[in-house]
């Protein structure tokens, strides 16, 4: 089975029972490939699933592996020393540990329901000794599974986690974010939001609402919710895409022509299904996104002509380069401009980094939607599972903000007119 072929041949809840043998291991974006297994399964739908095991000592090609991932290590471990970036490798297949395996199944919405690991191969002999030995290095995982709704809280066989837990969890993995949020804060105190207001979409009722994404996909990682309850209520939704998004991991070894247009392609179905009014594409080539000045003058006469109500732009404390320099451009744009800015909010959402939010929507009725939209987003989805990223974020942030269970984004809004001067907080040594 191939990820490629099984996206566009297969609609969701299609099938009752899906078979995994011999291509997890062969597939760089397993992960991917059992999240379109999830979608292309009816309700309680079975998943039966071989996967090799990492521990396995039972054939020649185990140990084959075991050997080729040391001697990749050591070369990882060279390079790091060198301060050397890793290679642009080649994928050269995988193997599974059982607690990793079963993690990954539970957390993409599988309920696992039987899990053996099977086939002894040369170590057959030894199970008369010692069974419990030889079956924890056989080949191969064996799991029985069924599908569970994939996000969490909207059906009582996937309930919410413990809130408490969960937002504890979600700190701490993500902490670096929090630091950068308190240390910035902490330079600039004033910008420490006194309260949190709750989002009214109807503000957007008849009025324009820019979004600049520097990648295809950034629009509802950031603020994707937020944009269909805006829409839903008569909002004009116009986005800007800056760059080409090529850069992507899983388009490392795509043909060029492929690699600058295909994110581009989704864009344009995502645009059509979240219901956005316009798509503006400045092909930039994401390897190679600076400030230009004749962008910032396009920039600020799209402001002019828009006049939008709202402006979606990535927080300043984003730790990507490409997420800072889009907001660099918009505060040069406004600065620029008094009229377009009069009247505008700009509201920061976050990707790779943490708000001080003093605007929160609460989107729990478009988590489905939102899902929905990423997964045509195939491309960057192949290499990170955006849909529980936001599942997780969203879920922390109505813990947080509104103290209850379902799904918030979460915002640092400023007037327009102010944004250049929060723009300015960010320099060098701030990013």
């Amino acid at each position: 089975m191939r990820d490629e072929l099984l996206a566009p041949a297969l609609p969701p809840a299609s099938l009752d029972l899906v078979l995994v043998v011999g291509a997890l291991e062969r597939t760089p974006w397993h992960r991917w490939t059992l999240q379109l297994c999830h979608r292309a399964l009816a309700d309680d739908g079975r998943l039966v699933l071989v996967a090799p095991n990492f521990h396995g000592l039972a054939s020649a090609d185990a140990l084959g592996f075991l050997a080729a991932r040391l001697a990749r290590e050591v070369a990882l471990r060279w390079r790091r020393a060198r301060r050397l970036p890793p290679p642009r490798e080649r994928f050269g297949g995988r193997r599974y540990r059982r607690a990793d395996l079963l993690a990954t199944l539970d957390a993409l919405g599988f309920r696992t329901r039987e899990c053996t690991t099977r086939d002894a191969g040369w170590l057959a002999p030894l199970n008369a000794v010692r069974p419990g030995l030889v079956a924890a290095v056989s080949r191969s995982h064996l799991v029985l599974a069924e599908r569970v709704p994939s996000l969490f809280g909207a059906d009582p066989r996937r309930p919410y986690p413990d809130p408490a837990r969960h937002r504890q969890e979600f700190e701490r993995r993500h902490r670096a974010y929090f630091r950068d949020r308190e240390r910035w804060l902490d330079r600039h105190p004033r910008m420490r939001p006194k309260a949190v207001e709750t989002f009214d979409p109807a503000c957007g009722s008849g009025r324009n609402v820019l979004v600049l994404c520097p990648h295809p996909d950034d629009e509802l990682i950031g603020c994707g919710g937020t944009l269909a309850r805006l829409i839903a209520h008569g909002a004009s939704v116009t986005v800007v895409h800056a760059t080409d998004g090529s850069e992507a991991a899983s388009l490392w070894h795509a043909p060029r022509d492929i690699a600058r247009t295909i994110r581009l392609e989704e864009a344009r179905r995502v645009g059509e299904r979240m219901g956005f009014a316009d798509l503006i594409f400045w092909n930039e080539y994401n390897a190679a996104f600076v400030e230009r000045p004749e962008r910032v003058r396009e920039l600020a006469q799209l402001l002019e002509r828009l006049r939008p109500a709202l402006i979606f732009t990535p927080f300043v404390t984003d730790i990507h380069p490409d997420h800072r320099v889009l907001s660099r451009m918009l505060a040069r744009a406004l600065g620029e401009g008094g009229v377009a800015r009069a009247g505008s909010r700009v509201l920061s959402y976050q990707v790779w980094s943490s708000v001080p939010p003093n605007l929160a929507c609460d989107i729990t009725e478009m988590a489905g939607l939102q899902e929905e939209a990423l997964f045509l987003y195939a491309t960057a989805m192949k290499v990170d599972d955006y849909v529980h990223f936001c599942q997780d974020r969203n879920y922390h942030d109505a813990v947080a903000v509104a103290g209850r269970p379902g799904y918030f984004e979460c915002f640092l809004a400023t007037p327009a007119a102010e944004f250049p001067e929060l723009a300015a907080t960010v320099g060098g040594s701030d990013a």
